[in-house]
């Protein structure tokens, strides 16, 4: 199923999410995570609900930037492979996932350098990067700028939610890469 030069379809989906505090950082961080259906944490992912949800996300960013089309989507961390394949099955457009190996989360916030294992393959590419969640943007932040270090003409963040009550809008686009979200908690 291609739909590159198809038709957006509805950027709406129904999605349950909650926040629940982050597993991985002390109690007095107020670090949080966000907890979605397809992450098949609270309850089992429906597969039907993989395909409807990438072509929410694709069509969601076919009507944020009409035009605009990726060469290659990258997933940003390990909670981004599931959009990251929705999202290409429904664009048809092939994928990278990438996550910082050497981050301490309690030290070092954002996508850690020297991490990113697609180095020397996104030269000059136009890359889309996808995660499931964004919630004060430091990480995506990050990434762009490391995107930019390897040559990549990063045209923007595609994400499944985006939490209102952080900061993720303001920190990406302040990098001058457009920020499109499916959903926002």
């Amino acid at each position: 199923m291609t739909c590159v030069d198809g038709p957006a379809t509805p950027g709406k989906i129904e999605v349950r999410a909650s926040r629940t505090p982050h597993a991985h950082l002390s109690p007095e961080r107020p670090a949080k995570r966000i907890v979605h259906d397809l992450d098949g944490i609270d309850r089992p992912a429906d597969p039907h609900q993989l395909l409807v949800t990438g072509s929410a996300l694709w069509g969601a960013w076919l009507d944020h930037r009409p035009g605009v089309v990726p060469e290659l989507l990258i997933g940003l961390g390990t909670t981004s492979i599931i959009p990251t394949i929705a999202a290409a099955i429904a664009s048809g457009l092939p994928y990278i996932l990438a996550w910082p190996f050497e981050r301490d989360p309690d030290v070092e916030p954002g996508f850690g350098r020297g991490t990113f294992p697609a180095a020397g393959r996104i030269q000059g590419k136009r890359v889309l990067v996808v995660d499931d969640h964004v919630i004060h943007g430091y990480t995506a932040a990050s990434f762009i700028s490391t995107l930019r270090d390897e040559a990549a003409d990063v045209v923007g963040v595609l994400c499944l939610i985006e939490d209102a009550e952080g900061s993720a809008r303001w920190r990406v686009e302040s990098t001058g890469v457009p920020l499109c979200a499916v959903h926002t908690l």
